[in-house]
């Protein structure tokens, strides 16, 4: 079970530090996709250089979108750690709970035996005589 924990831990440090990775690429594409805009607006480069940058940032989006892709099926990976972990819990409570249970029924039955015990023995003694006790109605006090 620990190592399970283990395993899905390392899966959500992985997507995590994947996730804040896309963030950055995330980041970095939309600056880089101002720049090209800028440009276009301002006219100060030439047609080929605005379509060079334009070609490299489509290069850049279908990279950031395979990357993205690949974060997908990372959150996948640790979405289903997480389910085997709750799975192996819960087996292992029901694994347990059946012990404890029946070591609940054993004491229900030996408890239901003793009492019976008693009051057997309390039939079997005669009324108003207890052994070694003398009361009054054996005439002393």
């Amino acid at each position: 079970m620990s190592f399970q924990q283990g395993e899905e831990q390392q899966q959500k440090r992985k997507v995590d530090g994947m996730a804040k990775e896309l963030d950055r690429k995330i980041l970095a594409f939309q600056k880089a996709e101002n720049k090209i805009f800028e440009s276009k607006l301002s006219d100060h480069n030439s047609e080929p250089d605005i379509e060079h940058r334009a070609e490299c940032l489509k290069e850049k989006k279908d990279l950031l979108d395979g990357f993205r892709r690949r974060v997908d099926v990372e959150k996948e990976k640790h979405h289903n750690c997480m389910q085997e972990t709750q799975r192996i819990t819960l087996n292992g409570f029901q694994t347990g709970f059946y012990g404890v249970f029946e070591s609940l029924t054993e004491f229900s039955k030996a408890s239901l035996k003793m009492y019976d015990d008693l009051l057997n023995t309390e039939k079997a003694v005669k009324p108003g005589y207890v052994e070694g006790f003398q009361g009054k109605e054996n005439g002393s006090t």
